[in-house]
């Protein structure tokens, strides 16, 4: 998948989502926001806006395939070098890749749990732990996730929904063809000066608009 906007579309020119623009603009500058799950039907958007927001942080999407293998996603035994110097050595795996850079998943609704379980720690902790066989080691993984889902197709679990940070959803209203879209607060989005701050320092950002919620379990005070 290219980075950045795809087809030449820049971020703004995707008309209406305002909740999607607004969770993606607060993980963008906000450091403790990791994970943005948006959610709606087939023709919202929400693949090509996710791929677009890419282009406000000069940042690389590393997409990750529902087919990945756990080896290749994490990581595992380096053969060659192992044969070479006679001594276990770890290959790291895709999720190297999204270090410093946006990790990317299309219908994360259809990858396999345990995968996505796997990929949530390593996103939330910042490290990917590689135990395969004689390979026991890690490396660092300071990425965010965008994630794209069509809740159609099939659903999350409310756990697996819970470890977003943001969750923005948009459905097709029966009245007019619009757009109706709801965004589910998962904590609170952190600028400089304190919470609902940051949203004051977003291009298109306004005063009050600061978005409450809980902090992450796994970050105590939800400031990363």
């Amino acid at each position: 998948m290219p980075s950045g906007p795809v087809n030449g579309l820049p971020f703004t020119a995707v008309v209406g989502m305002d909740d999607a623009k607004r969770a993606l603009e607060c993980a963008i500058v906000s450091p403790s926001i990791r994970t943005v799950l948006l959610r709606g039907g087939e023709g919202t958007a929400k693949t090509v806006l996710a791929r677009a927001a890419a282009g406000l942080t000069g940042k690389k999407i590393v997409n990750c395939p529902l087919n990945v293998t756990e080896e290749q996603l994490f990581g595992g035994l380096d053969v060659e070098e192992t044969v070479r110097t006679g001594v276990p050595a770890m290959e790291k795996g895709l999720l190297s890749r999204a270090d410093g850079n946006i990790l990317y998943i299309d219908d994360i609704n259809l990858m396999d749990r345990g995968m996505l379980a796997g990929i949530m720690d390593a996103v939330l902790t910042g490290t990917v732990r590689v135990e395969r066989g004689p390979v026991s080691g890690s490396y660092p993984c300071a990425t965010t996730l965008i994630a794209t889902m069509n809740p159609d197709d099939s659903d999350l679990s409310d756990h697996a929904l819970d470890r977003f940070d943001l969750c923005a959803y948009s459905a097709n209203c029966t009245g007019g063809g619009k757009e109706a879209h709801r965004l589910q607060e998962r904590r609170a989005c952190v600028g400089p000066r304190g919470p609902g701050t940051a949203l004051r320092e977003v291009p298109g950002g306004r005063e009050g608009e600061g978005l409450e919620g809980r902090p992450h379990p796994a970050d105590g005070d939800g400031i990363g």
